[in-house]
């Protein structure tokens, strides 16, 4: 059967069913090239619903005057430098919560069709994006309201402490302002797993987030991998390009260039919590016989 177009009844070399299995890298490698096009597609349609939710973290952005001073230097005299470089933050602030943390409903449509790309199963990109939406608006819409309070508490604390450092001199301060950092960190590997569980699973919001916690402890030390890597990876385009240029990037293609590595690892790591737990149950009914 061809691949492409025609041809469907002419017989091909197919797949040697004796060859070995792709996996983690070399896998990922593979459905990300198959999938490219389907990849762009799906990055359009998420971020114009992610719009709103890039607009407000654009705004509540933690981005001061005297911030930009600093990192300016003596060029923040000049006001179209500063208003660049407060652009700029922003922008990458608002990309980073939106890629790492999501954005509710548009969040579920999202993980469905990433989750299938993962598993190599088939999904229309409109019609299950909406689907998947409609099927869990609840449960996202809780969290992203929780989101929202929980970056609202996290940007004050932090901004609090801080300056409560600066003023004081107070070490304590300084420990706690890192403490709210550490626990931002931390709930931000929960978003990892969270969108995934909801839709491959039928739980309840409290299930959804114990469930989300376990696997963000269970897989510490790739989840801090991903977080480190896309923070990196977002800092570096911003410092080499102007911020028209990175929103244009992002909005054609970036936020699934940087969802998809932590997607198909997430959903693959549940897929196998479900695949070994149906062993043990037929195990179990075996033994049981």
């Amino acid at each position: 059967m061809g691949l492409f177009g025609g041809g469907y009844m002419k017989e091909g070399p197919g797949v040697d069913k004796n060859a070995p299995k792709k996996k983690g890298i070399f896998l990922y490698t593979e459905i990300f090239i198959r999938k490219f096009w389907k990849i762009v597609q799906i990055n359009l349609l998420y971020t114009l619903f992610s719009l709103p939710m890039l607009a407000l973290t654009y705004f509540i952005a933690p981005v001061s005057s005297d911030f930009v001073a600093r990192i300016a230097g003596d060029a923040a005299s000049d006001p179209s430098v500063t208003a660049e470089l407060q652009m700029g933050f922003r922008t990458m602030f608002a990309l980073v919560i939106t890629i790492l943390w999501g954005s509710g409903p548009a969040s579920a449509g999202y993980a469905y069709i990433l989750r299938c790309f993962a598993r190599e199963e088939h999904a229309w990109i409109w019609s299950d994006f909406l689907d998947k939406i409609k099927s869990n608006l609840k449960q996202s819409a809780v969290v992203i309201i929780v989101d929202i309070a929980v970056l609202i508490l996290e940007i004050n604390a932090v901004v609090f402490y801080f300056s409560a450092f600066k003023a004081t001199d107070d070490t304590m301060w300084l420990i706690l302002t890192f403490v709210t950092l550490f626990i931002f960190m931390l709930y931000t590997f929960i978003h990892f797993y969270i969108y995934q569980i909801m839709v491959t699973f039928e739980c309840t919001a409290a299930q959804l987030y114990k469930n989300s916690i376990l696997f963000a402890f269970a897989k510490l030390p790739m989840n801090l991998f991903f977080f480190l890597f896309t923070i990196f990876v977002l800092t570096a385009i911003a410092m080499l390009m102007p911020p028209a240029v990175v929103i244009m990037l992002y909005f054609i293609a970036g936020i699934t260039f940087s969802v998809f590595p932590i997607a198909f690892y997430s959903s693959r790591s549940i897929l196998k919590v479900i695949n070994l737990k149906n062993k043990q149950t037929a195990r179990k009914r075996e033994g049981d016989e």
